[in-house]
């Protein structure tokens, strides 16, 4: 059930930064990408690694895929500002 959670947060952060940076097309999709990636691995991580295991949807584990997310997000934005 977290994964959905974690999917959809991924979905929603990608979406308000993607707008924020004034993407369009691929690049929209690829940040799109990015940000479930990001979500979906930090409350993976956070819940195999953390000492109780979230097993439900736990503010906890959301809000570190959301940083996760936005870190993704933001190293994806670096590397192709460089390229």
């Amino acid at each position: 059930m977290a994964i959905i959670a974690w999917l959809f947060l991924g979905v929603a952060i990608s979406f308000v930064t993607t707008r924020l940076l004034g993407q369009h097309g691929h690049d929209r999709l690829r940040g799109m990408g990015f940000g479930i990636l990001g979500a979906v691995i930090g409350g993976w991580v956070f819940t195999h690694f953390t000492v109780a295991g979230a097993r439900n949807v736990e503010v906890s584990s959301m809000i570190i895929a959301g940083n996760s997310a936005v870190l993704l997000l933001m190293i994806y934005r670096a590397v192709t500002m460089r390229a």
